[in-house]
């Protein structure tokens, strides 16, 4: 392992030119700007004008009184709020109208220079290699360049744990998922039988228009239908940190990002991440920890140890009925910490973690 680059870590003994290896140790968020054609600048700039459109008039929409919590996730589309008939929102739209012509006429132009290019052109080149397999390191250690065959070896070992991960042996899709969505809110009344729809209303959440949805239901199910919809995607990121490891190992991530429950999930990290707060033993970030060990009021004539444990897939080994039953406990023990006035708000939390 080639450590002499403090950011970029050289694994199974690959080579890179000293240019790659700079590029690369200024780590993998950093790109230079790509070649956009004039066509995907005005769309961009017509996107953000609809966006800050759509934010200005939900601020006028609930009285300038944003809910500070910010429990339920924002609805991404604007074509799912129906905004009172009131003039100042037809002036807004008129404004925005009037943006919108200016930008679809201006002159665009778009020249990388030839640093850029020339960085591009490194990057494009290391993306073709189909042996090598670049990831960021855990704890953002830094970039780590390791052959595709290691990095396999890495996921293969983390999946053949079968205490923590089962094969799937049926076949999956969304509506399976959004139909179990759907059957919780219509059991907690959240999505009510509306006998005078409105005609207006959003048609890609219920096309019957026969149902009535709570602003949290809209939230929660905002990608059904979308074609943004997917699953999690599996990756693992090195772990270089554990020096004393006789064997490199990985850490799994999924990304969630815009499957079938994300935003069920953002829900519930923003109504149970008060509690956090409320366990003295849990630091939420290192720089916690150094502020607190800071603040120790500690006796200078004696010594003392701190002690260091780590527990191999913590989150994974832990059973999930289990899980479900020691979290209807800490519902109950932190419901008016969390707001949940009634049993019944309780309950549709714990089908919601389900």
């Amino acid at each position: 392992m080639d450590f002499s680059n403090k950011s970029l870590f050289l694994l199974n003994n690959l080579k890179l030119t000293p240019v790659q290896q700079s590029i690369l140790s200024l780590g993998l968020k950093y790109l230079p700007s790509y070649t956009y054609t004039p066509s995907a600048i005005r769309e961009s700039l017509e996107s953000s004008i609809i966006k800050f459109t759509y934010k200005l008039k939900l601020s006028i929409f609930y009285n300038f009184k944003p809910d500070y919590r910010q429990l339920i996730p924002p609805l991404t589309n604007p074509s799912q709020v129906n905004y009172p008939n009131e003039e100042i929102y037809h002036l807004i739209d008129q404004f925005s109208s009037d943006l919108l012509t200016q930008v679809r006429s201006l002159p665009v132009r778009s020249r990388p220079s030839q640093m850029q290019q020339f960085i591009l052109g490194q990057i494009k080149s290391l993306q073709k290699n189909p042996d090598i397999t670049i990831k960021p390191a855990d704890k953002n250690l830094g970039t780590v360049v390791m052959s595709t065959e290691f990095y396999n070896s890495l996921c293969s070992d983390i999946l053949s744990d079968e205490l923590a991960y089962l094969p799937i042996t049926s076949s999956l899709n969304y509506n399976d998922v959004f139909n179990g969505l759907i059957k919780i809110l219509i059991r907690y009344e959240h999505i009510n039988h509306n006998p005078n729809p409105n005609p207006r209303s959003n048609p890609n959440l219920n096309p019957s228009q026969n149902y009535k949805f709570t602003r949290l239901a809209k939230s929660l199910l905002q990608l059904k239908d979308s074609r943004e919809c997917r699953w999690g995607r599996a990756y693992v990121l090195p772990k270089l940190h554990k020096k004393n490891s006789p064997t490199i190992t990985g850490r799994p991530i999924i990304s969630s990002i815009s499957t079938p429950t994300y935003y069920a999930s953002k829900y519930l990290h923003n109504l149970l991440f008060p509690i956090l707060k409320e366990i003295k033993h849990i630091c939420l970030s290192s720089l916690t920890v150094v502020r607190e060990l800071d603040e120790l009021q500690l006796d200078s004539t004696k010594d003392y140890l701190i002690g260091c444990a780590d527990v191999k897939s913590l989150y994974p080994s832990i059973p999930n009925k289990e899980g479900l039953n020691v979290m209807y406990d800490v519902l109950m023990r932190y419901k008016h910490l969390l707001g949940l006035r009634t049993p019944n708000e309780v309950s549709f939390t714990h089908e919601l973690l389900k």
